[in-house]
């Protein structure tokens, strides 16, 4: 861990337009990689509460009532916002099957 980091405080000096624009950005998702290359699925789901308790701290915190929909085969739907809205935009997460949502990505 503490090579990668090294490494990637070196490597950022000549980073190209496809990496982070800001260097501390291009170190700390070194650093993510090299965490999340070391961990299994089932230790990064011990690690990180699941969606659903994710969205309703979220929800909480903004003073908003937690909507949650079943689906069918054993899934669920998160509301953020008014169900009756003219549009509505479904979003996925990545690693969806074996990685449970974050909070971040329920911030609006």
């Amino acid at each position: 861990m503490y090579a990668s980091t090294v490494y990637a405080a070196i490597t950022g000096v000549f980073r190209g337009k496809d990496s982070p624009k800001r260097y501390d950005h291009h170190i700390l998702a070194a650093v993510i990689r090299r965490l999340s290359d070391r961990r299994s699925d089932r230790q990064t789901q011990y690690l990180f509460p699941p969606t659903s308790a994710s969205y309703e701290t979220i929800m909480k915190k903004r003073g908003l009532q937690p909507d949650t929909v079943t689906l069918p085969h054993n899934t669920e739907g998160h509301w953020i916002g008014n169900k009756n809205a003219k549009n509505v935009i479904v979003y996925y997460h990545g690693g969806g099957f074996a990685m449970p949502a974050i909070p971040a990505y329920f911030e609006f």
